[in-house]
């Protein structure tokens, strides 16, 4: 069968899009427009080629993006995971999608030799640009990040089908080509390195081309042989290399424009959280300052009226002394007195052997005094019980 070197050119214009080898008889048209997939559009490439006798339509378009484990909508709304299939099961999806009736499988084939050459070149211009993307935008990140493509799989595959369209016998010719890769990114954060995707790291997969004939008739081998040789011929133009090449990197831009964007704002944030936290602490210091002056000021008062009123009870000992109405050495009053001193200061009041006494910290449930020097002296907690150290005098406690 003679076949001859179609160009498809945009319809908008004129651009050259692809070649591809067609019987002659093929009339040809194709178009580049955009597509948008969350924040970020992507080329979408659409074309086809029409002959009569027999008749046949050819129909060539870009794939789906999606990644290997995905989630799919069920009954009731309910998402569960599902593993891609292989390149032969998703084309079978593609081809029943696109005839919408029930088909009759005469065989699937692998990829013609020329079109996997192309495919590998092709899926190397996908992953460095990916790899490029991502690297530009981790220097947005808070931790060091690394990025590396840990696999690359390419695949794909023919297949025919038989079926009918009012009560006719019809032909259809389709081919998938597929690559994935895994792209991991590794977030350094000191002594370990914490890759991003926890688990199983997901494969990225990408359709770069679906192409699908219909022909009248039962398949025959000029059918089957004019589809293979488009497939196998089936080649991006220079000048859609190019294109290609420049938006990828205008939307790298754009990707870079609001990734910094959003760190800005982040770090605005950030700050705006910092300066609220630094206020805080500021007014929670200077309430700590005044609190603490303020009780300062209260001991200071407390000590002042609890020596003032020892100075009046010793006045009053010193009257009764000298008008012979002398008491015991602490009279009940004495002993409020010494209540509410202690209580004001925390202390309870212990007493040596010569009548002197010593105030000491109501945390201690005994005091010792050191036997070679009446100034030094140790209180101990109920862990101390029945132990009295060496060297040391235990002082009764004033009740």
């Amino acid at each position: 069968m003679d076949t001859v070197q179609k160009q498809f050119t945009d319809d908008a214009t004129g651009m050259p899009l692809i070649y591809a080898q067609l019987p002659s008889s093929f009339q040809c048209r194709a178009k580049l427009g955009l597509k948008q997939e969350g924040d970020t559009p992507s080329l979408f490439l659409q074309g086809m080629a029409v002959s009569d006798a027999p008749h046949r339509e050819l129909f060539f378009q870009t794939g789906d993006s999606f990644q290997d484990e995905r989630f799919i909508n069920e009954s009731a709304g309910t998402l569960i995971p599902h593993r891609i299939c292989g390149a032969s099961e998703q084309l079978d999806e593609y081809a029943m999608q696109f005839i919408g009736q029930p088909l009759q499988l005469c065989g699937h084939w692998d990829l013609p030799e020329n079109r996997k050459r192309n495919l590998l070149e092709e899926a190397q211009t996908v992953i460095n640009r990916q790899l490029e993307a991502y690297m530009k935008t981790a220097q947005f990140s808070q931790v060091p990040v690394s990025v590396q493509c840990t696999e690359t799989i390419i695949d794909g595959a023919m297949g025919v089908w038989s079926f009918s369209k009012d009560n006719a016998p019809m032909t259809l010719c389709s081919a998938i080509t597929r690559i994935g890769y895994t792209i991991v990114i590794t977030a350094n954060v000191g002594l370990y390195a914490m890759p991003q995707n926890f688990g199983k790291p997901l494969t990225s997969w990408t359709i770069p081309i679906v192409i699908q004939m219909v022909s009248d008739g039962q398949p025959d081998e000029e059918t089957i042989q004019a589809f293979a040789r488009f497939v196998d011929s089936y080649t991006d133009s220079q000048e859609l290399k190019n294109y290609t090449e420049q938006f990828d990197r205008q939307v790298t831009e754009q990707m870079l424009q609001r990734a910094a964007m959003s760190a800005a704002q982040n770090q605005s944030m950030i700050n705006q959280v910092l300066a609220q936290q630094n206020a805080a602490w500021a007014r929670t210091e200077a309430f700590g300052k005044s609190l603490s002056q303020d009780l300062d000021a209260f001991r200071a008062g407390l000590a002042a009226n609890s020596a003032a009123m020892d100075s009046f009870h010793a006045g009053m000992h010193s009257m009764n002394a000298g008008t012979g109405f002398a008491r015991n050495p602490e009279t009940p009053d004495d002993r409020i007195q010494r209540w509410r001193h202690e209580s004001m200061m925390g202390v309870n009041t212990y007493e040596r052997e010569d009548g002197s006494t010593y105030e000491h910290s109501i945390q201690a449930d005994r005091v010792f005094e050191n036997n070679l020097d009446s100034n030094t002296h140790i209180g101990t907690e109920n862990n101390f019980d029945d132990y009295v150290p060496d060297g040391w005098t235990e002082l009764n406690r004033r009740k």
